[in-house]
């Protein structure tokens, strides 16, 4: 499914100011650090027991979020019998749906959670500013998947192809941000 253009550059603004306002400024970002200034409670399904690790195999194989309305936190429960870099993308979407005020399942909801997941773990303004275009370089600088990585420069290609060589202020203060 595919998004506005004005819905991607939403999602990509609201990854900044989510960075300014918990001081994330180093890659590859550390989702654990950024939950951990969230407030939200990570578990890997490892440290489940085996039948509820069963049931939210069953619910889901990467992962989901969970509010905890008693404690008023958020929960995100996560396979980590999986590549690393999957358990990044699916903590990173997670946080996605929460930041993005989803509260039920939509094809949407979804597409909007995969694209902040990986504008969030990869911005294409830094690849833009530091001249990073190769799938090898994006892998090893973000530590993203070879399949998120291609999605990344592809909306790199896009960008370029688009002569949209122009930064955005947002994209300019995430820049500043990190350097």
């Amino acid at each position: 499914m595919y998004l506005s253009r004005q819905r991607y550059e939403e999602i990509k603004e609201i990854v900044f100011f989510l960075y300014r306002d918990y001081g994330i400024k180093t890659v590859p970002i550390d989702f654990e650090d950024l939950a951990d200034k969230m407030g939200i409670i990570l578990v890997p399904y490892s440290s489940l027991k085996k039948d509820q690790k069963k049931k939210f195999l069953t619910l889901s194989k990467d992962g989901f979020s969970n509010l905890n309305k008693k404690e008023k936190c958020y929960y995100i429960y996560y396979n980590d019998d999986v590549a690393w870099q999957r358990v990044r993308f699916t903590i990173m979407h997670e946080i996605g749906h929460i930041v993005l005020g989803h509260s039920e399942y939509s094809e949407k909801n979804e597409a909007e959670a995969n694209f902040f997941s990986r504008s969030a773990l990869a911005p294409v303004c830094l690849l833009m500013k530091w001249e990073i275009s190769e799938l090898e370089d994006v892998v090893s600088t973000f530590d993203i998947s070879y399949e998120a990585a291609k999605y990344i420069c592809g909306n790199l290609e896009k960008r370029k192809l688009s002569n949209n060589k122009d930064f955005a202020d947002y994209e300019l203060k995430m820049i500043n941000l990190f350097e």
